[in-house]
Parts: C-alpha cells; sequence; structure tokens
C-alpha cells in the first residue's frame, strides 16, 4: 500500500483477519489503525477481541488501554496498563502510560511508583519526567516541581499546550 493509504491498509487487514480471525498481530495493527481513523467502537472490538484470545499479551492490553483513554475510561485505560505493566515489567512505555493517568486520578503514590520505573528502564524519556514535575506541584513541592519541568524540557518534552492546561 501507499503511504498514508489507510482505507487500502484496512481492507488488507480485513483480509487477514477474515482468512485467520486469531491473528492477534493483525486485530492489533487493524484496532490502532482504526482509533487513527476514529472508528473507535471498531477498534474496541478488535481490540477486546485480541485481549480474549491472548490475555497474556501486553501489546494487546495496551492497545485497549490506549483506545479507552482516549474514549474517557481512564480508570479502565489504567486497568490495562497496569495489566501490561505486570506482564512485561521491563516495558518503560506502560509504566509511563499507567503513570501519566494516574497523575490524572489523583492517585500520586501510585503514579510515582510507575513513573520512578518507566524512567529507571529508559532514563531518556521526558514525559515521565514532566508528569513527575506535575506531582511535585499537586503536592506543593514549586522547587522539585520546576527541577523537573526543566529537566523533562532538556530532555525533549515540547508540549507546551499541555504544559500550560497543566
Amino acid at each position: 500500500q501507499a503511504a498514508g493509504d489507510r482505507a487500502g491498509s484496512l481492507r488488507d487487514l480485513d483480509a487477514v483477519v477474515k482468512r485467520d480471525p486469531g491473528d492477534i498481530h493483525a486485530l492489533l495493527r487493524r484496532g490502532l489503525l482504526q482509533m487513527e481513523m476514529q472508528a473507535y467502537a471498531e477498534a474496541g472490538k478488535d481490540f477486546d477481541r485480541a485481549v480474549a484470545i491472548a490475555p497474556d499479551s501486553p501489546a494487546a492490553l495496551n492497545g485497549r488501554g490506549k483506545l479507552r483513554h482516549r474514549a474517557g475510561n481512564l480508570k479502565g485505560a489504567v486497568e490495562d496498563f497496569e495489566a501490561a505493566s505486570k506482564l512485561d515489567p521491563t516495558d518503560a512505555t506502560y509504566h509511563a502510560n499507567c503513570g501519566a493517568l494516574l497523575v490524572k486520578l489523583n492517585e500520586l503514590d501510585r503514579a510515582t511508583r510507575h513513573l520512578d520505573r518507566a524512567l529507571e528502564l529508559q532514563p531518556a524519556l521526558s514525559t515521565p519526567r514532566y508528569n513527575l514535575a506535575c506531582i511535585a506541584a499537586k503536592r506543593g513541592e514549586a522547587p522539585r516541581a520546576i527541577e523537573l519541568l526543566e529537566a523533562a524540557i532538556e530532555g525533549g518534552f515540547t508540549r507546551a499546550d499541555v504544559i500550560r492546561g497543566d
């Protein structure tokens, strides 16, 4: 398929899933593609099916967690990200995703554990550092919040819209 041909990619993935309804990789790719296309109900079906087929797949749980987050189901997303991080405790992304949502849910101690773990695994990540800055700010630790925010920006965090919103 030509780059950017989402409809063609979707047709190809539909054909793969039709041939092999248990192809978890095709289900996940199709779910992510549908999520990009804002076909959330269809994406949800693919992620739910992938999790049903492979409940011990961190990738399936992470995909469903992303969709749940986008749909506003933060608690459901946290459940998926936390389950993924338990199945693969060495993946910084799962910890970072979980920690970010726990900050939004104001579960700061749990968030800190996940964010710290993400940085242990991948010290160069900037977003977990930013989320730790948010936690410090919420706790009234202004000097620590500024230090972490500066470190996040130095590390590549460039989402001024997010900073303004938080």
